[in-house]
């Protein structure tokens, strides 16, 4: 995600990033936005065989096919508890690249707000 640069490490900063892209959020590809009834804004639970977090979907083509992407931006513990402490053996670094999840459309009044 362009607005958040390494994971705001440096973009962070500034007020405008901030703005630009408020809350946290997964891409979600048209196709798959079709599939699921998924619009933007819509609220999805994510679960991998760690954990589940609950976020809104922006529906971007970005992303293709069955693939997710959830930028870091608004907290590594989300991310983190989604893939677990695994690394990767050539670098050595977490392993944030890849992870299976379940994706379920929340009805908006079971939707936990972050």
């Amino acid at each position: 995600m362009l607005e958040h640069f390494q994971a705001t490490n440096q973009t962070g900063r500034g007020p405008r990033v901030w703005y630009e892209a408020p809350g946290w959020f997964v891409e979600v590809s048209p196709e798959l936005a079709d599939e699921y009834g998924i619009e933007d804004g819509t609220w999805v639970k994510l679960t991998s065989r760690r954990d589940s977090i609950e976020v809104r979907a922006l529906v971007t083509d970005r992303v293709s096919g069955h693939t997710l992407f959830l930028p870091i931006h608004q907290g590594k513990p989300g991310v983190n508890g989604l893939t677990g402490e695994h690394h990767d053996p050539d670098v050595d670094t977490p392993a944030y690249k890849e992870t299976a999840v379940n994706l379920e459309v929340l009805p908006r009044e079971k939707a936990r707000r972050h």
